[in-house]
């Protein structure tokens, strides 16, 4: 960082913040550390010949993204959420995977990294059903699936349902989609 007046070098002032994600890079995790420090300037200044006050201490900012706060970027959640739903492996499991390769990342981590990543999944399945409901035509079909029941000890019947807009016949312009609920 430098002065915007007189173009001298800014001097850090505060101790430096530290702050890490895990980051999944393909057939490896690393832990990516940024570090960010606090800056001013506050001496002679031949420009306007006095103490330059125009620079007030400044701190480098963070990236501003969905996973801000977190100790792991949105890749990794969602490599996380991939494997518990479509992998089938538990946080726990992830957890003891991570061990084993030198990461002591606590299970409850991946869970919240998965809840926050469900949050901004379920604004586009909204969208995605806004979207399939607004066309000319809907499709719908229901499947029926076993599902236990809390507290009976049996099994009950559930559905899926599935909602499908396809256009494409007469509009060639159109967006073809699929929900299921």
């Amino acid at each position: 960082m430098s002065c915007g007046t007189c173009g001298h070098d800014l001097k850090t002032i505060k101790r430096e913040e530290r702050a890490g994600s895990f980051r999944i890079v393909p057939e490896h995790m690393v832990l990516v550390k940024d570090v960010y420090h606090t800056c001013a300037y506050n001496h002679t200044c031949a420009y306007n010949r006095g103490i330059c006050k125009e620079n007030k201490p400044a701190a480098a900012k963070s990236k501003n993204y969905i996973m801000k706060g977190r100790g792991m970027e949105a890749g990794f959640a969602v490599e996380a959420a991939c494997q518990k739903f479509f992998e089938h492996i538990s946080p726990y499991r992830q957890a003891r995977r991570f061990r084993n390769a030198n990461i002591n990342l606590a299970r409850q981590t991946i869970e919240n990294g998965v809840a926050q990543v469900a949050k901004y999944a379920g604004l586009v399945q909204d969208e995605l059903h806004a979207h399939v409901l607004a066309g000319p035509t809907a499709q719908m079909d229901e499947t029926p699936v076993k599902v236990q029941a809390p507290g009976k000890g049996k099994c009950d019947t559930g559905y899926f349902w599935v909602i499908n807009r396809d256009e494409r016949n007469w509009n060639p312009d159109a967006r073809p989609a699929v929900v299921y609920r």
